[in-house]
Formats: C-alpha cells, structure tokens, sequence
C-alpha cells in the first residue's frame, strides 16, 4: 500500500501504479480532505459515463486549460480502458474515511498461476498469445504451438473450463477470448 498525500505527486503515483503492475499489484491511497467523499457519484458509477462535480471549479478549470487533464468526468473510465488495453484487471474504486482508493491488480495471468492450473506450456503459450492478440483461434493455436487440430481443440476446450478464456462464434469462425475481456 502506499499512500500519496495529493494528485499533485502525478509522477510519483504514476510510478508507483507501474511497480504495482510490474510486482503483485498493490493499493494507491490519494488524501482527500472533506472526509474522502465522493460528490454526485457512488463507486457503481465510476465504472460507466458519469458527471463530475470538481470541489474545486478554478483549479478543475486551470488544469483543463492547461491540458494536465483532458476533462472532469472520464479520469476513472480512461484508467479502466487503458487497464484493459495492457491486459490488467480493471482498477477497483472504493472509499474509506478520509480517503478514495483506486486499487490496481496485476494480471491474475501469470506464467506461475496458470502453472498452478497445470495448463501445459502450449496452452500458457495460447493464453499469452490471446492476451497480446486480443483473441486465438484453433488455426492460430496450430500454428503456434505445432499441435494437431484435434489436440488444438481438445487443449482450448480444457483452457474454457478452467475459466480463462470465453468462445465466441461456431465453426470455422470460432475464436477465443480472454473471460472478461
């Protein structure tokens, strides 16, 4: 856990989020006064379009203006995208007394979980290949691990019932995705 005492420490947070990304994930505390409350919003919200309501207009505004935030409102829905882009669980927002936590997880995908999954190296190969790729298909899986079809097949079917990635599409057209994605 660390704890920054203002967004005004932006390039020690930002590396803070790194190392946490970078190691097993971790918590980022930004100080809040005026108890940490959210204003107009509840948590549920902060994960679609919603409004903001800056407590401060003139510094909100004097940030705008000088582009060190694009505009109020999109802070936790750009975080969120940007997670997914880097394939990283989506940031959690909660709030405690006095602060607003924004907690980031490092990909529940590891080398070392899906070991622990006993998925075989073909198959940690094809998860990582769909994470990079944003999906596989049986072709590709063939292609990349040199497998049979049918080995291909019988290999992404067990990598579904572990929960890991999602089918889309029937047949020939059939892909994968990672669960959540």
């Amino acid at each position: 856990m660390e704890l920054k005492q203002s967004t005004g420490e932006t390039g020690k947070i930002v590396e803070t989020v790194c190392a946490f990304t970078n190691a097993g994930g971790g918590v980022v505390l930004i100080g809040m006064r005026n108890h940490g409350e959210l204003r107009g919003v509840t948590i549920a919200d902060l994960g679609r379009t919603h409004t903001s309501h800056p407590r401060n207009h003139r510094l909100a505004r004097a940030f705008f203006l000088i582009r060190y935030i694009e505009q109020w409102g999109t802070g936790t829905l750009r975080m969120r995208e940007l997670c997914q882009e880097a394939g990283l669980p989506v940031p959690e927002f909660a709030k405690t007394s006095g602060a607003f936590i924004v907690i980031f997880r490092k990909s529940k995908l590891t080398k070392e979980s899906l070991e622990a999954l006993r998925l075989n190296m073909r198959q940690i190969a094809a998860v990582e290949y769909t994470r990079a790729h944003g999906r596989i298909t049986k072709g590709d899986y063939v292609q990349l691990t040199g497998t049979s079809a049918r080995t291909a097949t019988d290999e992404l079917h067990e990598i579904v019932t572990k929960g890991i990635l999602t089918p889309t599409g029937k047949g020939r057209a059939r892909q994968y995705q990672l669960q959540g994605a």
